[in-house]
């Protein structure tokens, strides 16, 4: 601990060349039926250390790179601890204890808003919201300065926005008002846009796998029976997960569908119609994709109340993305189809590609 002291001693008579200064501390408070999740954009790294948000980014960088294991971890603590006491909570007028955590202390030197940091800048507060509870408040201590709060319901873009000044608390929330389910069909409508735009045109690891399949289904029935197996296989584990029943790492699930593409597409070059085999494997790898899917609505989120309603929402847009997908490959490709050479000339070049893309993707996935 002396040597922490010392370190902080050093950065608090440093100059300041380039910090992490912020004219206000932004905040967004999000809540779903149960819980909520409150994140503040703050300097967590000069946190840990003790010293002002001022201080130089380089200079807090080394010295918190130069602590040892236990030293970082007791600075993350104290970090913790500022939090605790300058951040307040309540619900019903009663002080709350939230989980702390800081996202971006997964990744040992990143960059944001091109300084470096090691912690990151993200401040986590996380809990359950007290049964019966009727109101929320919040509110910053005066060593944060003025803030701009943003409050949300998970699922929503909807946003109520107070500035506050210094030490000033934010008006009550009604959380009954506010966690009110949102107007069923143009919720509905949203989430089947976004479930389609994932895949068309921000999926392009699904975009392969769907022409990856289309290139061995050289007959409607074969390729209506891998399409089917794979929508119901995705449908299975994306209800799962977004039900919070199963779960998998996204660090497992992106790599191992980037495989799932590179494995069809490498099959399409010696198999030449849809076996059994090719069946099960595609219901199989749709279980895969179905948690990738997941980890997107996750980051969405799904309202309150209209859980069931949205989830069938965003995998209709799916389907339809995939849909979309198969009628543009038969547009281009399907006068090709009973040509003798359609396999030497159109699925092996076209697989060839594929699966180079899909072996790429899964060694950057497996080293990032």
């Amino acid at each position: 601990m002396k040597r922490v002291a010392a370190i902080v001693i050093v950065l608090m008579l440093a100059a300041t060349v380039s910090a992490h200064v912020f004219e206000q501390t932004e905040v967004e408070a999000i809540f779903d039926g149960t819980s909520y999740r409150v994140d503040l954009l703050v300097d967590v790294d000069a946190l840990a250390l003790g010293v002002s948000s001022s201080t130089d980014a380089d200079e807090v960088v080394a010295a918190l790179r130069s602590l040892s294991d236990e030293e970082l971890a007791a600075a993350v603590e104290r970090a913790r601890g500022t939090l605790s006491r300058r951040v307040r909570l309540r619900f019903d007028d009663q002080k709350q204890r939230p989980t702390i955590s800081f996202p971006g202390k997964e990744v040992q030197l990143i960059e944001a808003d091109g300084l470096p940091t090691v912690l990151g800048l993200t401040a986590r507060l996380e809990g359950a919201i007290p049964t019966g509870a009727a109101n929320f408040q919040f509110g910053l201590s005066r060593a944060f300065g003025p803030s701009r709060l943003s409050v949300g319901v998970q699922g929503s873009q909807q946003r109520r926005v107070e500035l506050l000044g210094t030490a000033e608390d934010s008006p009550l929330y009604d959380l009954t008002a506010l966690l009110a389910a949102p107007p069923l069909l143009p919720t509905m409508l949203r989430y089947t846009k976004l479930g389609f735009i994932h895949i068309l045109p921000a999926g392009l690891d699904h975009i392969l796998f769907i022409v990856g399949l289309f290139l061995l289904g050289r007959r409607w029935r074969a390729l209506v029976a891998q399409i089917s197996l794979f929508t119901i296989a995705h449908t299975l584990t994306l209800g799962l997960a977004a039900a919070s029943i199963i779960a998998l790492p996204p660090r497992w699930v992106e790599p191992l569908i980037a495989l799932s593409i590179a494995w069809i597409a490498i099959e399409n070059i010696w198999v030449k119609r849809v076996t059994r085999w090719r069946l099960l494997i595609i219901f199989a790898f749709g279980l895969l994709h179905g948690l990738g899917f997941a980890g997107v609505l996750g980051e969405l989120g799904l309202p309150p109340g209209r859980f069931v309603s949205t989830l069938a929402s965003f995998n209709v847009g799916v389907e339809l993305g995939q849909l979309a997908i198969v009628a543009l490959c038969a547009l281009l490709l399907w006068r090709w189809r009973n040509h003798k050479a359609y396999q030497r000339k159109v699925v092996v070049p076209i697989s060839v590609l594929i699966a180079a893309v899909g072996l790429y993707w899964a060694v950057e996935r497996v080293l990032t």
